[in-house]
């Protein structure tokens, strides 16, 4: 397998928010030049080591040990989602390959269902038409960035539950209703809550953020790029796979901890 170079410059910023965001870049090659960028890398494996740690990981007393597992991990799932990218024919089928629980674990599998599957033809009310090539870059840029970036345990959840205020989520009762018309209310509500802000979820909603700011190394990601793209996002791609919700849970109080998080956790 052909060794994964890791290091990247620092990028400049550009001369103002605006002119960063609404980037024509494709999702996909940023996402992989940011994941590729040293700095981002040790992110991620310092808090992948982390989890480990927190689970008695057999490795746990070898803590070089088990970080070259988790490096070569990580590189070998990067390796994976910049060969190819799996097609689905089919709009009905989720647009992702549900990637477990543990990223030694998958990156060590030959099992499809560690690859994410992304749909050529998906019609969704959440895409505009017009818009629908530049929506479905974003969401294979998405679905690749869950195969690397496997947070998928509760240890990653409470990594992350500082930087929203889920009493705070705007959403329109009557769009949740149309995609699951035999449950209540409140029970439809927890269900997207659940979803919405599972780890796997809010890594990739973050890293559609930086993706729409054209960030492609270790740029910061500040408060102004959130407030410019809470109004113009949903706009300028034509996408809302839930950005609207996902953005209307960072308050004034939790604003600090997004931005935090999202420029120290391997975004």
């Amino acid at each position: 397998m052909e060794e994964i170079r890791l290091g990247g410059k620092e990028e400049k910023p550009k001369s103002s928010i605006e002119e960063q965001a609404n980037s024509q870049e494709h999702p996909t090659l940023l996402l992989l030049e940011r994941v590729e960028n040293l700095d981002i890398f040790n992110q991620m494996v310092e808090l992948y080591l982390a989890y480990y740690i927190s689970e008695n990981h057999p490795d746990k007393e070898d803590i070089n040990k088990l970080r070259n597992k988790i490096e070569e991990a990580i590189k070998h799932q990067i390796k994976e989602v910049s060969i190819d990218t799996p097609l689905s024919f089919d709009p009905n089928r989720p647009v992702y390959g549900f990637p477990g629980f543990d990223l030694l674990h998958i990156s060590e599998s030959k099992d499809p269902v560690s690859r994410e599957a992304v749909a050529t033809n998906i019609i969704s009310p959440h895409i505009d038409p017009d818009k629908r090539i530049i929506a479905q870059s974003i969401l294979e840029a998405h679905e690749k960035g869950h195969i690397i970036r496997v947070y998928s345990n509760k240890y990653f959840m409470k990594h992350f539950a500082s930087a929203f205020d889920q009493d705070a989520m705007q959403f329109d009762i009557t769009e949740i209703r149309k995609a699951h018309n035999k449950k209540h209310d409140e029970v439809l509500v927890e269900i997207l809550k659940e979803y919405l802000f599972s780890a796997t979820e809010v890594v990739e909603r973050m890293s559609q953020l930086k993706s729409y700011f054209g960030m492609k190394g270790n740029e910061e990601f500040t408060k102004e790029h959130f407030i410019y793209a809470k109004e113009y996002y949903v706009k300028d791609t034509g996408l809302d796979n839930h950005m609207t919700q996902f953005m209307s849970t960072v308050t004034s109080d939790t604003l600090d901890e997004f931005i935090r998080l999202i420029n120290s956790s391997g975004i």
